[in-house]
């Protein structure tokens, strides 16, 4: 015998999250392909963020007004207009995917020439205002065995002083705002962990950083 939840119509179960933010965010994850228009009408906001997803149908989000990062490594085709009326700033995507007319919404004839230009590479890009610009090893900088390149510097702490350090930095009015996000890399915090205590977007995380680098701030990690 079939249980109740396995006798639930998926246009069911798509009606019934049209509108609901929350439960949108916890389903998603788990959701591998998404049909044309089966959310079309719906108001969702905020990141998009589906690990397992692999296909999105023309216009399935045509509504919605997404904002922020696209997560969605695994993803290889977005139909026409899916996201039409969201505005991203970074996108992680899968390898060699078929990209429809206005897939992403803003910007998404340059994603489409820029990730051709990458050679439909897998991985993030960040919108930086005129192109989508590829980050080598998902925009951060690691050592050979695929870690943090501060990560000695966070092992050593416990978590209390951890959190001290942290602290001692996202409350010293002292320092610009960059310079925070700087110190808290140095820390061993990834990009996306920055966002948690610091009021800015991953784009701008990733900008300040790649600057950084230039100007040989993590030499001292790097020679």
């Amino acid at each position: 015998m079939k249980t109740r939840i396995e006798l639930i119509k998926v246009e069911e179960i798509i009606k019934s999250i049209q509108n609901e933010n929350e439960l949108f965010n916890k389903i998603m994850p788990f959701i591998k392909s998404i049909d044309q228009y089966a959310f079309r009408n719906s108001q969702f906001t905020g990141s998009f963020n589906c690990p397992n997803l692999t296909s999105v149908g023309n216009g399935a989000f045509a509504t919605s007004q997404f904002t922020g990062s696209f997560n969605c490594p695994n993803l290889t085709y977005i139909g026409q207009y899916a996201f039409v009326n969201s505005k991203f700033d970074t996108i992680t995507i899968g390898a060699n995917a078929t990209l429809g007319t206005g897939c992403i919404g803003a910007h998404s004839a340059e994603f489409i020439n820029d990730y051709e230009a990458n050679g439909r590479q897998a991985g993030t890009y960040v919108w930086n205002g005129e192109h989508w610009i590829y980050q080598k090893d998902g925009g951060i900088m690691k050592t050979q065995e695929n870690e943090h390149i501060y990560a000695d510097v966070r092992k050593n702490m416990n978590s209390e002083e951890f959190e001290k350090s942290i602290e001692s930095v996202v409350n010293d009015y002292n320092i610009s705002k960059e310079e925070k996000v700087v110190r808290l890399f140095k820390i061993g915090l990834y990009p996306v962990d920055i966002l948690e205590y610091i009021r800015v977007g991953l784009a701008e995380v990733y900008y300040i950083l790649d600057l950084a680098k230039k100007e040989g701030k993590f030499n001292d990690k790097l020679k």
